[in-house]
């Protein structure tokens, strides 16, 4: 099964970069999406369905804004917008959903930037404080999935990164432990290095894992480009953690 996940950086709907990233999503025909920063009806002229994180996730209501949002082709059912109550509000949604693979657990997470809620929005946190609370928080999840599950979205770190605190890269390490971040180091053909991630439970495995371009006519369509990878199941699936690789932090 094919998943994406793509940071639209809250273009509108009927935008015409909205229709650009729409139109290469199109073309790899996913059959699991989610979106960041992005709006509640940003796919609802496609087949399928969408669920979405809850809209106080930085103060009043900011209308069909939602900082996640997931689509599949098949139904959702089992949603949960809140994760843990010492999540951050607003940055999850997690439901189950029928796949190619069989019935699968989507985490859709953005885990907030270094200055969130510093200089703008709120204005109430210290710098890298709304990263470490949701770090610290979602062990709390991740440790319930099953290994049929994936964890993506927006993890506002790059992977291996020497920028970020490392305090803040072994938090991430130890969310994680129990799934594969498929999407680390530099991914063609871009050859970059992502923020938005996809990781995967040790049902699965990862055939292909490639970036997509966010340039269209020497322009930015936002300021993440997106991530996909081709998912089939692993053959020696079993309920044990993935096994350990060895990339840097």
């Amino acid at each position: 099964m094919r998943i994406i996940t793509w940071n639209t950086e809250w273009r509108k709907t009927s935008s015409s970069d909205a229709g650009v990233i729409r139109a290469r999503l199109e073309e790899l025909a996913p059959d699991i999406v989610c979106l960041t920063e992005t709006h509640a009806d940003f796919l609802a002229d496609w087949p399928g369905y969408t669920v979405c994180g809850t809209d106080n996730w930085g103060g009043p209501t900011f209308g069909t804004r939602r900082e996640v949002l997931l689509w599949s082709k098949r139904p959702w059912h089992d949603l949960d917008q809140l994760g843990s109550s010492d999540l951050p509000a607003g940055r999850f949604v997690q439901a189950v959903t029928d796949t190619p693979l069989g019935r699968t657990t989507v985490v859709g997470i953005v885990i907030p930037y270094h200055m969130s809620n510093v200089r703008t929005g709120l204005r109430n946190r210290s710098l890298w404080e709304l990263h470490r609370l949701y770090l610290d928080a979602l062990p709390k999840v991740t440790a319930s999935l099953e290994s049929a599950s994936i964890v993506l979205g927006d993890f506002n770190q790059r992977i291996p990164s020497k920028w970020v605190p490392h305090t803040l890269r072994e938090k991430r390490r130890i969310a994680f432990s129990d799934l594969d971040i498929v999407t680390r180091g530099k991914l063609p053909p871009l050859d970059e290095a992502a923020i938005d991630h996809i990781a995967i439970g040790s049902a699965f495995i990862a055939e292909e894992v490639r970036a997509i371009s966010n340039l269209h006519l020497n322009k930015k369509i936002s300021d993440h480009f997106g991530v996909s990878t081709k998912l089939a199941l692993n053959s020696l699936r079993s309920s044990d953690p993935a096994p350990a690789v060895a990339v840097p932090n």
